[in-house]
């Protein structure tokens, strides 16, 4: 198994910005998580919670968990996730490029969960 000169490992905020979505109170909506990522060679995989919603924090109740499996091949990232909701569970991708400096990665995002779909930005937390 070839490794990774990059890791991963550790703390990330995650944003997700809502630009499509078949239930249209949603769009514009900016969902942040606190994440944790482990990477093992090429693999990744992580949990967290989300946190944020438009900047503002979200009361313990609606703190949905979120756990991430996916990989690294050079700077590109690809990540299915699973959230797991107080009535539902939605699950998604994340598609994302390192950047130089390896504290940010961004791309997009697609969720099952009223169809949503849109940017999404992560930066390494200190």
């Amino acid at each position: 198994m070839a490794s990774s000169p990059v890791d991963l490992s550790g703390w990330w905020e995650l944003t997700n910005q809502i630009d499509a979505t078949s239930y249209e109170a949603y769009r514009g909506l900016r969902l942040s998580y606190r994440i944790f990522l482990r990477q093992v060679g090429q693999h990744l995989a992580g949990q967290g919670q989300k946190w944020l919603e438009n900047g503002k924090k979200l009361p313990p109740a609606q703190q949905t968990q979120i756990t991430l499996q996916g990989s690294i091949e050079g700077s590109a990232v690809q990540i299915a996730f699973t959230e797991h909701g107080t009535r539902r569970t939605s699950g998604g991708r994340l598609r994302w490029l390192l950047s130089l400096d390896q504290r940010q990665l961004q791309g997009n995002f697609a969720s099952t969960a009223a169809d949503t779909s849109g940017s999404s930005i992560a930066h390494r937390l200190p």
